[in-house]
């Protein structure tokens, strides 16, 4: 996969349900069982059993690596199917607070100092 993300990943295992925010087309589900693979500053990537409209924007409570749990507003950017019949899905972060976005970068600079050990 081609890296599109301006910020850096970092892995987290998370799973929570996202609900649909815009207008759902016929047959679109409301809801939608995420697992995640990794976080950016700017969005999350994850896989779910069912395709996802590119534009569609989703609600949910992301849980951090601190345990914290985080509203999110995310809008799918990204939706392929994978062989083993799943979706890899990236979305970038909308309405997110400043805060939280922080958490995210703090995290991910203790990461770095602790590999630099």
């Amino acid at each position: 996969m081609d890296e599109k993300r301006r910020k850096r990943r970092s892995e987290l295992e998370d799973h929570f349900t996202l609900k649909l925010v815009s207008k759902p087309d016929k047959g679109q589900d409301p809801e939608i069982e995420i697992y995640v693979n990794d976080v950016s500053e700017n969005g999350v990537g994850f896989h779910c059993e069912k395709e996802l409209l590119i534009g569609d924007c989703y609600m949910g409570k992301i849980t951090l690596w601190t345990k914290q749990s985080v509203d999110v507003f995310l809008k799918i950017v990204r939706c392929n199917k994978r062989e083993d019949g799943f979706y890899e899905c990236g979305s970038i972060f909308f309405g997110i607070e400043d805060r939280e976005s922080m958490r995210i970068k703090i995290y991910q600079m203790l990461e770095d100092r602790d590999k630099e050990e």
